[in-house]
């Protein structure tokens, strides 16, 4: 009886430790913005209302979804010109499907494009050569690849964001984040990554899946909605250590619906995570949504957009709105790649045109 008591206490203790955030204690400061330059982004006959999983390689080239749900978008960050638009139209070497593309991503001088419907990926070359496809088996059963936030190569594995493909009362009950497949192969590994348990607490909506980045050897995740939470993982999906984050701005209060999602009051989101790949620290921006009035009807001239670098070494937190009510409606992402201290904001300007912009946050 003894040593059963002690192995209870162990397991306890073990299962305990990982149940909750890690007590951090951030200091939370007011943070200051300087903007480098501007880019205009020549969309020629494209007008982006919204795009997909927008990404920056090799420090010159754009790349991302739009909304129609059909064409991987390339362009130069120098320039703001297009270098290609990848679809069943513009492909003339080998046919591919005319739907289900917004997530792709750069390995070399190859451009790796996601079907999420088909759960195949195409490959090119910047020049538009078609070079091979892959065909990922997914057999998780009511599980589809989901078609925003995480889609990259990490050395031999591929890892994708995935759903539950089931009613919403279900949905964030029995999805997973992301799943695992072999590069080689393209074998089904596993799945992992839990919703918070508040996003079942009724029908919630949020607009895109958890916010999800990779840096050394590591991948970290930031819900959505709800009280901010950092986790991370290792390459094998294990959850190592998880981090509450602290905000003088950010409202956690969810907002739920019955039937209708019109019926849900406006809520604060996190909608993007960003980080440098390359420096061995641990230094994250995120983006997110905020409004002083939560009313559909009057809270959109309350909308404000805001920046949040979290230190995890200094133990600190800045802050600091970067767009007025005048964004609500337009395109606005901060993108998941930082270069050194520069982080770059795709934006629709007040003259009707996209920029990306380059700014220092400190």
């Amino acid at each position: 009886m003894k040593n059963l008591t002690i192995f209870l206490i162990i397991l306890l203790f073990k299962f305990g430790c990982t149940r909750d955030p890690k007590e951090v204690g951030f200091t939370i400061e007011k943070g200051q913005i300087d903007f480098i330059d501007s880019v205009k982004i020549q969309e020629a006959g494209y007008a982006f209302n919204f795009v997909f999983n927008e990404k920056i390689y090799q420090d010159s080239l754009l790349i991302f979804g739009d909304g129609s749900f059909s064409s991987i978008h390339l362009f130069n960050t120098k320039s703001g010109k297009r270098i290609g638009i990848f679809n069943s139209e513009t492909v003339d070497e080998y046919p591919i499907p005319e739907r289900s593309y917004t997530n792709a991503f750069i390995s070399q001088d190859s451009i790796f494009l996601l079907n999420h419907f088909l759960n195949k990926i195409f490959v090119f070359n910047i020049s538009g050569d078609f070079l091979f496809e892959k065909k990922l088996n997914f057999s998780k059963p009511n599980y589809v690849l989901d078609y925003e936030t995480f889609f990259d190569r990490i050395g031999d594995k591929l890892f994708i964001s995935t759903r539950f493909d089931g009613p919403i009362s279900q949905a964030f009950n029995e999805s997973t984040v992301l799943s695992m497949f072999s590069y080689d192969d393209g074998a089904f590994l596993k799945t992992f990554g839990n919703f918070p348990s508040t996003y079942s607490k009724g029908a919630l909506a949020v607009s895109q899946s958890e916010n999800v980045i990779s840096k050394n050897g590591f991948i970290y995740v930031l819900n959505v909605a709800g009280v901010p939470i950092l986790k991370k993982y290792n390459l094998e999906g294990e959850l190592l250590e998880f981090f509450e984050l602290k905000s003088e701005i950010h409202e956690p209060l969810m907002s739920y619906f019955n039937e209708d999602p019109s019926e849900s009051q406006l809520m604060d989101q996190f909608l993007s995570l960003s980080t440098d790949k390359s420096k061995d620290d641990n230094i994250f921006y995120a983006a997110y949504t905020h409004f002083d009035d939560r009313n559909k009807a009057s809270g959109g001239d309350t909308f404000s957009y805001v920046l949040m670098k979290i230190d995890l070494n200094s133990k600190t937190i800045k802050e600091k709105e970067i767009l007025g009510s005048w964004h609500y409606y337009e395109l606005r992402s901060l993108l998941r790649e930082v270069n050194g201290d520069t982080l770059s904001l795709l934006v629709r300007g007040m003259d009707e045109n996209l920029y990306l912009k380059r700014f220092l946050f400190d």
